[in-house]
């Protein structure tokens, strides 16, 4: 069985979901997610990326593991399309491009203070 394959199968059954429905949400043949839960085919990253969102898992995380989501790219966060919630409040699109340029004038100071290094 490939690790992705495991995870996939993983996030699957932690979420109660058949093969049917995976299959549904993603529009995959189930003997397709069979194959790949258990190793015989290889996936596309464009049908990484269904499985992802029927699961609502980072692809990253299926990629690389949980390891990965100790690393977040903030400005993915940011500019991506689902929603960012603080505190319990839906934060907005004109928020979010505040907090983006706030972060990215820190991160090009970090780059100054290592360049000067």
């Amino acid at each position: 069985m490939s690790s992705i394959g495991k995870r996939i199968r993983k996030y699957r059954l932690l979420r109660a979901m058949t093969y049917r429905e995976l299959s549904e949400k993603c529009n995959l043949s189930i003997s397709f997610l069979s194959e790949v839960e258990h190793g015989r085919s290889s996936i596309s990253i464009d049908s990484l990326k269904l499985v992802s969102k029927a699961l609502n898992v980072p692809i990253l995380t299926l990629i690389e593991g949980e390891e990965a989501m100790k690393r977040i790219d903030l400005k993915e966060i940011l500019q991506g399309e689902r929603d960012v919630v603080f505190d319990g409040n839906l934060v907005d699109r004109t928020i979010r491009e505040g907090l983006l340029s706030f972060l990215e004038s820190i991160n090009e100071s970090m780059t100054k203070d290592k360049n000067r290094e």
